[in-house]
This record gives structure tokens, sequence and C-alpha cells, in this order.
């Protein structure tokens, strides 16, 4: 098995178990507490592997409004829905509409 594959499975995992932390993280924060916290955690944390493997570049200037709208639209509006919906439902529903959201997007 290759490193790729390795890492293809570990990703799995990783989202196979994260809306189950998550639902139990908000029986002991609120949704906008742990948002604030993952969110700062993982930025801090792509920052130094970004710093370790060299490939840290910044975008040119006419491509930031760009970048901004996908960050917002990727990363913070998908994170407060996500967060907000498990909070709401189950752990379950949430990976069943994470896990079909490709395939309705292509009926869509």
């Amino acid at each position: 098995m290759s490193r790729g594959d390795l890492e293809m499975i570990l990703v799995t995992l990783i989202w196979g178990i994260n809306a189950i932390l998550v639902k139990d993280a908000l029986g002991s924060f609120l949704p906008m507490q742990f948002n604030a916290i993952r969110l700062n955690l993982a930025s801090l944390l792509l920052i130094g592997v970004m710093a370790v493997s060299g490939k840290m570049e910044r975008p040119s200037r006419k491509d930031w409004p760009l970048v901004i709208l996908a960050g917002f639209l990727g990363n913070t509006v998908y994170q407060v829905m996500f967060i907000k919906g498990i909070a709401m439902s189950t752990a379950s529903n949430t990976s069943f509409v994470l896990a079909t959201t490709p395939a309705t997007t292509a009926v869509m």
C-alpha cells in the first residue's frame, strides 16, 4: 500500500469520526465557542505545516479578493452551518447529509 493510499484512509477515518466528536464536544461548548477554538487551532496547524514544508506562498495582489471570498464561503460559512446543523440534529443525520452532498449537487 502506498503512502497516498494510507493518507486517503486516514482522511476517511478523520471525516468519519468528525461528526461524532463534534457532537460530543457540543455538550461542553456553545457552537460558536467550539468553532472559534477549532478554527484557530486548525489555522495554526496549517500555518505550521506550510512553514515546515517550505510552501508558504502569498497569492498575488490581484487574487486576494477571490482568496478572501473562497475563504469566507468555503471555511467560515461552511463551518458555521456545519456546527449549527450538528447542534440541532444528530451526528448520523449530519454525516448522511455530508455524504450525500456530492450526489445532491450533481442532481441539482
